[in-house]
């Protein structure tokens, strides 16, 4: 009961979690897509779709700013009534503070999408914030590019896991890309020198 409350299916639903399987029965709205029993018992499997889960991109109506610290981030993001309208970001007020958010009159196409690469096709009238369902690991890189120019969009973690971008308003492209094993080195030897110097200074 406690899996399939409002507040834990809004949470299923922001990962992204579409069908589910379970050897109890789900109340509505999960939708019911299969059912077997065992071979040689009487142990029921069902298989569960849920209708509310998120894609793997798209806009939020709300954000709800929080800080970078771990156990306040999953705090405030367990704080929330619904998932599915609201994301909690990450970033420092100076940043985030009164940055708008809307989910209308706004389209997004999926133009090219492969493990650690995805391009897209926005259109927006107004400044909102989009998620991307990939985990936030270092060296992601989020880039703009629109007829006149390019440029490097900062990318902040969304409910706690996920990528997301303040993106303006405008038609342009975004491309979201994992940099191959030679920057992820680098970035690697960078982090433990400055781990390095840092515990040589205490």
């Amino acid at each position: 009961a406690r899996f399939t409350s409002p507040e834990n299916r809004s949470l299923l639903s922001v990962f992204g979690v579409k069908y589910n399987v379970s050897s109890l029965p789900f109340p509505p709205p999960f939708e019911k897509v299969f059912e077997k029993t065992l071979p040689g018992t009487t142990i029921p499997i069902y298989v569960y779709k849920n209708e509310e889960a998120k894609p793997p991109v798209y806009f939020v109506k709300k954000v709800v700013f929080a800080t970078s610290d771990d156990s306040l981030a999953w705090e405030t993001l367990l704080a929330q009534k619904d998932f599915g309208d609201t994301a909690v970001i990450e970033c420092p007020d100076f940043y985030c503070d009164g940055k708008p958010t809307k989910a209308s009159d706004s389209s997004i196409t999926v133009l090219e999408k492969y493990p650690g690469y995805l391009r897209l096709s926005i259109r927006t009238k107004t400044a909102q914030w989009l998620v991307h369902s990939e985990s936030n690991l270092p060296t992601w890189e989020a880039v703009l590019h629109s007829a006149t120019s390019s440029q490097i969009l900062p990318i902040f973690t969304a409910n706690y896991v996920h990528q997301a971008v303040l993106a303006p308003a405008g038609a342009y492209e975004v491309i979201f890309s994992y940099p191959g094993s030679n920057k992820q080195l680098s970035y690697a030897l960078n982090f433990l020198l400055k781990k390095f110097f840092k515990f040589a200074d205490d």
